[in-house]
């Protein structure tokens, strides 16, 4: 029954683009009429083999050989990965950028294009957007580290201080202040940076505290 509600029509996946349904096959099986997006050759797929071969085999991105030009090379399988989440729907990491609006631009649709605009992947370095809600595009990606694309991603809280912009646990770090506290005062309790990031501030408000308390206990004693 899901099958029958199912509408793949104007859809890309992978490499190929959905055009219609052209109804079953001699075995029951929901089948598809696709175009490859490099080739544009036109052929027929069943829902089940369209969604694990999502591409035609054309000679245009897998060579005179039938073997895809620099399939086994990390950058080929950075292009690849990067295609996968922004358009295949079945992807596990789909959500997190096709289904955020995360595009990859038409130039990039090219293996050759993606490889002259980027070189090869440097050892230890992965495919790394400038801003992270931005798309794969030239202008916008870069190769980095781990721990660069790590403190780009969604939800890490970058400070402008000072003209320069870095995440809390590097300020923490430079600061000479406790993450913990230094998240506390930002985060939690919304603190101003310049407030925050100033140990001096603070010593001010703990004698203040403790000037405070000592004059309460003398409005006790007395």
């Amino acid at each position: 029954m899901a099958n029958h509600a199912l509408d793949l029509s104007g859809q890309r996946i992978g490499l190929l683009d959905v055009l219609d349904r052209t109804g079953k096959d001699d075995r029951g099986r929901i089948t598809w009429r696709v175009s490859c997006s490099k080739c544009k050759k036109e052929f027929l797929r069943t829902t089940e083999r369209l969604r694990k071969i999502r591409r035609c085999g054309c000679r245009k991105i897998h060579g005179a050989t039938g073997r895809a030009k620099g399939a086994t090379t990390p950058t080929y399988r950075v292009w690849h990965g990067m295609l996968e989440r922004c358009r295949n729907e079945n992807s596990t990491a789909y959500h997190r950028y096709g289904g955020r609006g995360i595009t990859v631009c038409e130039r990039w649709d090219s293996f050759e294009n993606f490889l002259a605009d980027m070189g090869e992947r440097p050892d230890g370095l992965t495919l790394e957007r400038r801003d992270n809600d931005g798309n794969y595009e030239p202008d916008n990606c870069y190769w980095a580290t781990w721990k660069q694309q790590h403190r780009n991603r969604t939800g890490l809280h970058m400070i402008t201080y000072q003209g320069r912009t870095m995440c809390l646990k590097d300020w923490a770090k430079e600061l000479g202040i406790k993450y913990a506290s230094l998240r506390w005062r930002v985060i939690r309790q919304g603190w101003p940076v310049e407030e925050a990031f100033n140990w001096q501030f603070h010593k001010i408000r703990a004698q203040r505290r403790e000037r405070a308390r000592n004059e309460k206990g003398q409005w006790a004693s007395d």
